[in-house]
């Protein structure tokens, strides 16, 4: 195969429809990295087989820019390609205004022009996003990034889209001969070699390649060094600490970003040591040390511009810190500070992606109606900017929140936006969660089958993704369903197959959901002997879970009801005595007086099997005592189990009158016959035969008298 066919393909179409541009055509080469703006130019320069020219605009140009681009186009021959970059445009309020003018300069010029849509763009003003939108019609061809920009080219500084998923090793064969042929030693040559440096290097490092990553970051970074352009050495500066971080060399890093801060508090601007700190604060955060890390970033708050985006990010850190740091009421507060910040100098999309974090910590607090609301905006922002990546995490998020406030008619409106929009844009990941979703909807709506081809559909794109958690909680959700529909063998295939899953999974709570549906359908199945062994298996694991108390006991309730009736349907008394007397514990904790009645009967019941006739009276008289005071709805029912409790102990003893006192007890009772029919009868007719047998055994006294 040819080298060149091994290109992005995004790119080489890129190329052919500059190619077949008429007039000239104008390519924004706008990243949030001036360094990857150089490598692309230089990129298209190499590919193109018209003549280029270079237009770097910026806020400071004292003409305007048509008249800029104009001269720049005498210089070249017919039809050339104006590549029209800026290393600072729409990234900083001072530069919004150029914005605006480039779009007015454009409308008024009768060229054919392609604009390059790439992330930044989206942090642009209003006022500039309606001039674009209102020109495309008539002079522009769009080209979406989306199509063309790969999340790893991003820098996880800034905005992170989840863009097309180009093989990086394409990205390698388009650079990669570009560095090699460079030659020459003038600063230019130079600068752009250091450039392609650097490109190669974020590119290795993302491949895991860390020996070829760390080699080419160090020359680009030397070789700016020298240049002295203090403004591009942070950049390889970053991503040579990135590579030291993503491989554990925490010294290594932290040495490297104060060497960085030293160098930026000599030569830079205090933005720019607000930066450097900002990176100190990212080493403390991996290594664990939460509160250091607070220090640096308070620090770099005090030092960044009052209208800088570096100022706005910080405090979108200092939430996301304090959420880390699980002190959710802080993280809320300096959300909010991040929205004022984000709203008073017009960032919509930091703003949007601040209310999508705000909505998860409000979540995670139980204000749930403010979660709503904060995801509902964030996505409202994200429309408008058209960031179809957030859009779908948003309309996912606001879903998840919805199905489980139980409003299953908008979680399944907006699971369905999650899902179109992630399909659009080859975000397979969320596409396969949405249908997870979707398929969770539809079950609680009770449409089986619609919650079945759901699920099937996310099985088949967790394979396809090879995500082992995907496929484990697709297989225990289909697992379940099979099981509510009486197909148990298919249940047990399913979670058998999610459970095999379990060492490549990190989810303890999914791992307990399968072990705890398997013991059900052994259950439900009347296989006591192979239930007893799921959920003993299920609260041993409950115990090395952390989860909030309430969730512990209601969860450890449950089981022990269904472990207790095991362990008396397969006769082994002192463990069902043991495991209802800790229900019993867990009981009162909850305080469900009309539970804790049903509880002393069963452990009543079970003394009474081992004929602990003294125990099983004095549970079933504490029962007694406490149906008394109980004044909920079924009051009368609850006592008339009491007494038939009662009744069958005193007839098992022989006291025959005070048993047909507790029957009689019922009669007077507000409960129908129907309700406890086979109790009743069956006590009545035993009542029956024992007094028949005291009769004869009397008989035979007085005949032997």
């Amino acid at each position: 195969m040819p080298k060149s066919a091994r290109k992005p393909e995004v790119f080489t179409k890129l190329i052919s429809r500059l190619e077949k541009a008429k007039g000239f055509a104008l390519y924004f080469a706008v990243t949030d990295d001036p360094l990857f703006q150089r490598a692309f130019v230089l990129a298209t320069k190499a590919e193109l087989k018209r003549p280029v020219v270079e237009v770097e605009i910026s806020p400071a140009m004292d003409i305007p820019l048509s008249q800029f681009i104009a001269q720049r186009l005498e210089e070249a021959s017919d039809s050339p390609v104006a590549l029209v970059y800026s290393p600072d445009l729409f990234i900083s309020n001072e530069s919004l205004k150029i914005g605006g003018e480039i779009f007015n300069d454009m409308s008024n010029n009768q060229g054919k022009y392609i604009l390059l849509r790439c992330p930044l763009l989206f942090i642009i003003s209003p006022v500039v996003r309606g001039l674009i939108t209102a020109l495309l019609p008539e002079i522009f061809e769009l080209v979406s990034a989306e199509f063309l920009l790969p999340s790893f080219l991003i820098s996880e500084l800034e905005l992170s889209p989840f863009f097309a998923p180009q093989e990086p090793r394409q990205w390698v064969d388009l650079f990669d001969p570009l560095r090699k042929g460079l030659r020459g030693r003038s600063p230019e040559a130079r600068r752009d070699k250091a450039t392609l440096d650097y490109v190669m290097g974020v590119i290795f490092l993302h491949l895991r390649e860390f020996a070829k990553a760390r080699k080419l970051l160090r020359k680009s970074r030397e070789c700016f060094r020298e240049l002295g352009d203090a403004r591009l050495q942070r950049y390889p500066w970053m991503w040579l600490m990135k590579c030291e971080l993503e491989t554990n060399h925490f010294a290594q890093a932290r040495k490297l970003a104060e060497e960085y801060r030293d160098y930026t508090e000599k030569f830079g601007t205090n933005d720019d040591l607000a930066f450097a700190i900002t990176l100190q604060y990212l080493i403390e955060s991996a290594e664990g040390n939460l509160e250091k890390a607070r220090q640096f970033l308070l620090e770099a708050l005090d030092m960044a511009s009052d209208d800088s985006q570096q100022k706005g990010m910080i405090l979108d850190f200092l939430g996301d810190l304090s959420d880390e740091m699980g002190e959710l009421e802080e993280a809320v507060e300096w959300y909010q500070e991040a929205l004022e910040f984000s709203r008073e100098f017009g960032y919509k999309a930091r703003e949007a992606e601040t209310l999508y974090k705000l909505g998860g910590v409000l979540a995670e607090l139980g204000r749930t109606q403010e979660a709503i609301e904060a995801y509902r905006d964030a996505l409202k922002l994200h429309r408008q900017l058209d960031g179809k990546p957030y859009i779908a995490e948003t309309a996912y998020a606001l879903a998840y929140t919805l199905n489980a406030e139980g409003d299953f008619k908008e979680a399944e409106k907006f699971a369905k936006e999650a899902l179109y929009t992630a399909r659009r844009i080859g975000y397979q990941e969320r596409a396969a969660d949405a249908l997870l979703m979707l398929g969770e909807i539809a079950s609680e709506k009770g449409e089986l089958e619609q919650a079945k081809s759901y699920y099937l559909e996310a099985k088949a794109e967790y394979e396809e993704l090879e995500d082992p958690l995907g496929m484990a909680r697709v297989l225990t959700r289909l697992g379940e369903l099979a099981a509510d529909e009486g197909e148990y063998e298919q249940a047990k295939e399913f979670i058998t197959q999610a459970l095999k899953l379990a060492p490549k999974v990190k989810d303890e709570m999914l791992h307990l959901r399968a072990i705890f549906i398997r013991g059900f359908i052994s259950f439900d199945q009347g296989r006591f002997g192979d239930a007893r062994r799921w959920f003993e298996k299920f609260l041993k694991k409950l115990e090395a879970v952390e989860l909030p108390e309430a969730i512990r006991n209601d969860l450890e309730t449950y089981v022990l009801n269904a472990l207790t009736k095991c362990y008396v349907e397969l006769d082994r008394l002192e463990e069902s005595l043991e495991a209802s007397k800790r229900l019993l514990e867990l009981n009162r904790k909850r305080g469900n007086a009309a539970v804790i009645i049903l509880n002393l009967l069963l452990i009543g019941d079970i003394y009474a099997d081992q004929e602990k006739w003294e125990e099983a009276e004095a549970a079933f008289n504490e029962a007694m005592d406490m149906v008394e005071e109980f004044k909920g709805e079924r009051a009368d029912y609850l006592k008339a189990q009491v007494h038939i409790n009662l009744a069958r102990l005193k007839t098992s003893t022989g006291a025959f009158e005070e048993a047909i006192e507790h029957l009689n007890q019922i009669r007077e009772l507000d409960v129908k016959p129907e309700e406890l029919p086979q109790e009743i009868q069956m006590l009545e007719k035993l009542l029956e035969q024992k007094a028949a047998q005291s009769s004869e055994t009397s008989d035979e006294d007085e005949r032997a008298d």
